[in-house]
């Protein structure tokens, strides 16, 4: 599942009408089986037994949880949620669940909350070129200033047949949207201001 779903909210609960995500469904927060949220449900246990049968423990005071009783077993929409939260499986699985929801949220919102531009010029932060590039070393070399015989020489060592598509590279004074100035001399020296 790709992460920019993992928190879209899309699932709603039928009770209260709140919407919930697949993280949500991961932490024990909505059970997509019944469309209803954690909240509803413990609201509903908490109800008296004349209010509601949810998640009471079998007993002859009133109707409750009943595994044989048809209108449990078979008709009722909560019948596979209900055991959890009366043997208490439901609550403790989601309280496990919670202690790495938060680090899933952490770092699903460290790469995602950064705008576009963000993630541009953190990415191309230090030059405009990708890092470990030939044109990145050659951007570095101009910044530093460098002459045109030491870039040849530079580029020859290390097997490039074209040096002047680097050097078209570096005179087109942008890339990625980043710009740089640059600037050469009678005497074949190369400068970049970035």
């Amino acid at each position: 599942m790709p992460k920019e779903y993992s928190i879209a909210k899309t699932l709603l609960c039928l009770s209260c009408a709140r919407k919930f995500s697949l993280l949500d469904v991961s932490s024990y927060l909505y059970f997509p089986k019944t469309h209803t949220c954690f909240e509803c449900y413990i609201r509903l246990q908490l109800r008296p037994v004349a209010e509601s049968c949810f998640g009471h423990q079998p007993s002859d005071s009133g109707y409750t949880y009943d595994p044989q009783c048809p209108e449990c077993s078979m008709f009722c929409r909560d019948r596979f949620i209900c055991p959890q939260f009366i043997s208490g499986e439901a609550i403790m699985a989601k309280e496990l669940a919670m202690e790495h929801r938060q680090l899933i949220l952490d770092r699903f919102k460290a790469g995602r909350l950064r705008s576009g531009e963000e993630k541009r010029k953190a990415k191309w932060a230090e030059t405009p070129f990708a890092k470990g590039s030939i044109l990145e070393a050659v951007f570095k070399k101009c910044v530093a200033g460098t002459t045109y015989t030491k870039l040849g020489k530079y580029l020859g060592a290390i097997g490039v047949a074209n040096p002047k598509q680097y050097l078209t590279a570096m005179r087109r004074q942008d890339a990625h949207g980043l710009k740089w100035e640059f600037k050469d001399d009678e005497q074949g020296n190369i400068e970049i201001n970035y």
